[in-house]
């Protein structure tokens, strides 16, 4: 495609420029990608936004943030797009001061008045661990969306902070923010942290009842995580066995490792040979699996 791009002329096309540099940084290309910056950097601020926004999303954490250093040092100001794609880079790379003087630049060019900017700022703060910075930034927000309460809800959870993620959901109900699929997630997982059963099941039904949300993986994940780490295996068991699909490998391993931390055997009638073989396909859940008891033997139906 780009050999046609040249043999047709529009290779100086600057749509098609930052076309062809986001195809080959969402590939993971980075010398390709060099080329292309080299020869079109001086052309318009798309082509810098498609190469670190690309390489972003490709998960070239590394690279990404070499090539927003480099756009700092062009004649481009740096544009709301290449701010919230290196942000999540930060977070990813734990580049907190970097982090910080993007956040800067943001107040500096008025920028924070967007909000999915100043929701991927709340984001960083909060994932490399500076939960007051990221709360005081969406406590000066002037305009939030439901990301911004999602995103302080998720980290209030993380944090151990169960309660004051309940107070903000009653809080979006109030300002009539409808809560999505992730504001669950959050609450959930929430409650699972510290022990709040009673609130985790009855947010799960009001999710259902209330809100008409079908659950996904993530939803019944966090509500075997939240009945095991009570210790509530057995309510577990029957909380999957409700499933309307088949567990995948994070309810299963969560289920798991709530039976090695209460020292209990594993539910055979539940877990059939298949979901053994089928779903126990990633590392974590294979180690809690084959960790042995206290007296040294395996656990029960994994003597294979």
């Amino acid at each position: 495609m780009h050999g046609f791009i040249i043999k047709q002329g529009f290779d100086f096309d600057v749509v098609v420029g930052s076309a062809l540099v986001d195809m080959y940084s969402s590939c993971g290309l980075t010398g390709e990608t060099e080329i292309l910056l080299s020869i079109w950097s001086d052309w318009d601020i798309m082509i810098w936004n498609s190469a670190i926004a690309g390489h972003a999303s490709a998960e070239n954490y590394g690279f990404a943030l070499g090539v927003f250093q480099k756009m700092r040092k062009t004649k481009f100001e740096l544009s709301s797009i290449a701010l919230m794609s290196i942000l999540p880079v930060c977070t990813k790379l734990g580049a907190l001061k970097l982090g910080m003087e993007v956040h800067c630049h943001v107040i500096r060019s008025s920028l924070e008045m967007a909000v999915s900017v100043s929701n991927s700022i709340i984001d960083m703060y909060c994932k490399c661990g500076y939960l007051e910075l990221g709360l005081k930034v969406f406590d000066d927000m002037m305009e939030k969306d439901v990301v911004s309460y999602n995103t302080i809800i998720s980290a209030y959870g993380f944090h151990g902070h169960a309660k004051q993620a309940l107070a903000l959901f009653d809080e979006m109900k109030a300002l009539g923010i409808k809560a999505t699929k992730a504001t669950f997630v959050g609450l959930l997982s929430a409650c699972g942290h510290a022990g709040l059963v009673d609130e985790g099941r009855s947010l799960y039904n009001c999710m259902i009842d209330n809100y008409g949300i079908k659950p996904n993986m993530e939803h019944y994940s966090c509500m075997v995580d939240l009945l095991g780490r009570a210790g509530l295996i057995e309510d577990a068991c029957n909380f999957i066995r409700t499933m309307s699909e088949e567990p995948d490998g994070n309810v299963v391993g969560c289920l798991l490792a709530a039976c090695r931390v209460h020292n209990m055997t594993l539910p055979l009638d539940l877990l059939s040979e298949e979901i053994l073989q089928n779903k126990l396909d990633t590392m974590s859940s294979f180690r809690i699996c084959m960790h042995p008891q206290r007296d040294g033997r395996m656990p029960q139906g994994l003597e294979l």
